[in-house]
């Protein structure tokens, strides 16, 4: 069950997917701030980790077709 979720999550992110989901995050960011203020104190201290995320994904040419893929092979992963 989780293996065919995330093939259709890794299939829907390869094609309009990313742009979906990255508009949807921005107008999901910018609601939160409107609505919620304080917010932007308790999420500050996570943005230093999400940008370096950010850059470590971007030069590793890491697709996020391929990551949701990888998670499906969690022993591999224990194992590296």
């Amino acid at each position: 069950m989780l293996a065919k979720s995330l093939e259709r999550a890794a299939d829907f992110m390869g094609g309009q997917g990313t742009s979906i989901v990255l508009i949807s995050a921005i107008l999901l960011g910018a609601i939160l701030g409107i609505s919620l203020p304080e917010a932007g104190t308790i999420l500050s201290g996570q943005i230093d980790y999400t940008i370096l995320l950010l850059v470590f994904l971007l030069l590793f040419e890491v697709r996020i077709q391929n990551f949701l893929a990888s998670i499906n092979r969690i022993g591999f992963i224990l194992v590296a």
